[in-house]
């Protein structure tokens, strides 16, 4: 059977070495376009703050509302109206008149059952509400950046940890395999001590992806590049017990009442159910505003002949029947005197006024039930936190005695080795099992730093600000 040859173009052999040139030449573009952004705990914070989208719209939706607030104002004060009329008529048997006036006039509203006011103080509330929601959202990002950075530092040091844990390992397989030469050891022993090496490089893979995602989630809410490679600098404080002085919980109690954000908007919206029951409670009252008019009149320019006139009107809004009402008097020209008074009324329309304030004090018991409510929930979270705290607090102090035992067995264990008295199996799941207790260990300690920092937003306290100095170790300090 004869063996085909294979067709070789002229190209093929320029036409390789070029591939490969391009193929080298992207390959280093994509490497130099690369940079290594290298942050701390501190700028981290400042940057997520300084390019959060959420934050600049909030600020300019504040700054909108306070302009508004402001132009509320203008609703206390008088409308000024300006009118030009001109009146041409023809008349049969008589002069043509072309009459002109020019005048000013003035409205204001005396009185609105409180309406203005009313209107104005939810304003200015919500104006309050707003600056406090900017202040949470900047508390919230905050933590945020400083949970994915602490986490970010703790898988790093448990990869380490493991790899360690797993670098033993490997030296144990190993000397397995010259044991199972020898026949010192079974087969099936040299497979299980492989397949406690396996499961510790899947948790390593593991480990290594779910830091892999924190760091591209915190290269969004930084807003860096994603070709970029983010380093964190610092390390977790194996010796971090908690950071807050104080565990009084009335003290965290009283300072979560006073800071919270919800309650603060359940307390605007009660107020805002009482003005309306104090509104409709006032309802019977009328709505008054007064007029003033100047005019000056003539058949030609200039106008000299002057006139006024003045009025008040007043609106009831009574059920079924509303009516207004309204009195006028004016002069015009030296000889001209008028005296006017109008009323009208509508049947069968404001139906909604009979229920307005048995509505109003519905919707002001079921706020104050909710506020009632959310109050006791509010203690009942803070209260939970604290003994979970606690609980937590112990749990470390026990773990960190069993690590120390756990360390001194393992010096044991090794000697036990060397005489035959256990295993090269046992000795190895009592290393894998040591490692997985120092990363739980480390989980316990950030876990404690996470609950503490989210009971010092929830209570409104400083401490919170600096509180990612009790949990990490700048570089030079690690290296005390």
């Amino acid at each position: 059977m004869k063996r085909q040859r294979m067709i070789k173009f002229p190209g093929q052999r320029r036409l390789i070495p070029a591939v490969c040139f391009g193929l080298f030449l992207i390959l280093v573009t994509a490497t130099s376009a690369a940079e290594v952004t290298r942050l701390d705990i501190e700028q981290a914070v400042m940057r997520a703050l300084r390019s959060s989208d959420e934050l600049k719209f909030a600020r300019l939706d504040y700054n909108s509302e306070a302009y508004r607030y402001r132009l509320s104002l203008r609703d206390f004060l008088p409308a000024i109206t300006l009118g030009y009329t001109q009146d041409d008529a023809v008349a049969y048997y008589a002069p043509d008149s072309h009459l002109k006036e020019v005048s000013v006039g003035i409205d204001q509203l005396l009185y609105a059952g409180g309406a203005r006011s009313h209107e104005r103080r939810i304003l200015a509330e919500q104006l309050h509400i707003r600056s406090a929601t900017i202040e949470e959202m900047e508390k919230e990002l905050r933590l945020e950046v400083m949970n994915r950075y602490v986490q970010i530092i703790k898988l790093g040091l448990q990869v380490a940890i493991l790899e360690e844990g797993l670098s033993m390992a490997r030296e144990q397989v190993l000397i397995a395999t010259e044991e199972l030469k020898l026949g010192e050891i079974t087969r099936l022993d040299y497979i299980d001590i492989e397949l406690a090496v396996q499961e510790l490089e899947i948790e390593l893979a593991v480990l290594q992806q779910e830091q892999d995602l924190l760091k591209f989630e915190l290269k969004e809410l930084l807003h860096i590049p994603t070709i970029n490679t983010l380093e964190l600098t610092g390390g977790i404080n194996p010796d971090f017990r908690g950071m807050l002085v104080r565990e009084d919980a009335k003290y965290f109690i009283d300072h979560a009442l006073e800071h919270s954000l919800d309650l603060r908007k359940r307390e605007a919206e009660i107020t805002a159910h009482s003005d309306a029951v104090k509104r409709a409670l006032r309802s019977w009252l009328p709505r008054m505003s007064t007029q003033l008019e100047l005019s000056v009149a003539g058949e030609q320019f200039p106008l000299t002949e002057p006139g006024f006139s003045v009025g008040i009107n007043l609106d009831f809004s009574a059920p079924f029947v509303p009516f207004r009402t309204g009195i006028t008097a004016g002069s015009r020209r030296a000889e001209e005197r008028s005296l006017g008074l109008s009323s009208s009324a509508e049947l069968g329309e404001n139906l909604t006024e009979w229920q307005s304030l048995r509505i109003a004090r519905i919707g002001l018991q079921k706020a104050e039930t909710e506020m009632r409510t959310a109050r006791r929930a509010l203690e009942h979270s803070v209260l939970q936190q604290i003994q979970k705290r606690s609980f937590l607090l112990e749990t470390l102090h026990l773990e960190e005695k069993k690590l120390e035992l756990q360390a001194q067995k393992r010096s044991i264990e090794a000697l036990m080795l060397e005489i035959g008295e256990i295993t090269r199996l046992e000795y190895l799941e009592s290393g894998i099992e040591l490692t997985r207790q120092r990363i739980d260990q480390l989980s316990r300690i950030v876990g404690l730093f996470q609950m503490e920092a989210l009971l010092l937003a929830q209570c409104g306290l400083e401490l919170l600000e600096h509180s990612h100095r009790y949990i990490l170790r700048t570089d030079a300090e690690q290296m005390l």
